[in-house]
């Protein structure tokens, strides 16, 4: 979770470690944006002092998680300093060299933890949907939709089971928020079909003649890394998506990694930068990065 305490605002953010510096710390690589710094931005940071005193600085990860350079990192509660330096309440070990398998930085994604199955003892996510905002579309009709959607639900393609978000407001004020595909290994074909044929006429008709917004938004279904992650609602105080027809989206910057041809979730960093972290509607993601 991230927090905004008084004027100092802390925010998770990925980052890719170059090298060490005393103390510690290390230079690191942004792999997003994050508050007031640039994607590719190179920081020197740090841990802030633990007032239970144990340190699991980047020291320590070097020794025992393997941690070296080129290895990706998860740095929790950023917190800028002066001349290119942060600070950091800790941080987890994502991949440890750049050896292994490539990752991949979605920015700015919408992300819908799914609950753990039934029975399962475990608090852990299994699986996640993710919407990538980037790739969608303003539409006037879903026949538009139709004709350009294609390149961005073929990228959501990439990661996993591909399929879209059709949301806007009605006329009354409700919102919308139709989901096609993820559940079933559709493919890029498969999913457009869908939407042009098994969208309800209220809907199509409510797009053409609204005054308001509509949206497009590439999705995708993926496995969430067990070994590597420790994605959990509630360690994240996030409410789940059932996976159906309810989703609760909060904007993420989205972490994967290949193994093979399959791109597993390693991480999902929370980006706002306030205590707010409530999942919601994907058309509140949209309308805040509009």
């Amino acid at each position: 979770m991230n927090s905004d305490s008084g004027t100092t605002i802390e925010l998770n953010a990925p980052a890719r470690v170059k090298g060490w510096v005393a103390g510690g710390g290390a230079t690191v690589e942004l792999l997003a944006r994050c508050g007031g710094f640039e994607l590719g931005a190179v920081l020197n940071v740090t841990l802030r002092p633990n007032p239970r005193g144990s340190v699991f600085d980047f020291d320590y990860h070097r020794k025992r998680s393997a941690l070296r350079t080129g290895g990706i990192v998860l740095l929790r509660r950023m917190r800028s300093g002066d001349d290119g330096t942060a600070t950091i309440r800790s941080l987890d070990v994502l991949m440890e060299n750049d050896k292994g398998g490539p990752a991949f930085v979605i920015q700015g994604a919408a992300v819908s933890l799914l609950p753990p199955p039934p029975g399962s003892k475990s608090a852990l996510v299994e699986q996640a949907v993710i919407a990538m905002p980037d790739e969608g579309i303003r539409i006037t009709s879903v026949k538009d939709g139709v004709k350009r959607i294609r390149e961005g639900l073929e990228q959501a393609a990439v990661f996993g089971k591909p399929g879209l978000v059709l949301t806007g407001e009605l006329g009354n004020g409700n919102v919308v928020e139709s989901v096609l595909g993820v559940d079933v290994n559709l493919s890029v074909d498969e999913v457009i079909s869908s939407l042009e044929h098994n969208t309800d006429p209220e809907t199509m008709a409510a797009v053409r003649s609204s005054k308001t917004k509509w949206h497009l938004v590439p999705i995708f279904r993926a496995d969430v890394d067990p070994d590597k992650t420790k994605i959990s609602a509630q360690r994240l105080n996030l409410d789940y998506g059932n996976g159906d027809d309810e989703f609760g989206w909060t904007r993420s910057n989205a972490v994967l990694r290949a193994y093979g041809t399959e791109w597993i979730i390693i991480d999902t960093a929370v980006i706002s930068d306030t205590e707010d972290t409530e999942a919601g509607l994907l058309i509140d993601i949209l309308d805040m990065d509009a």
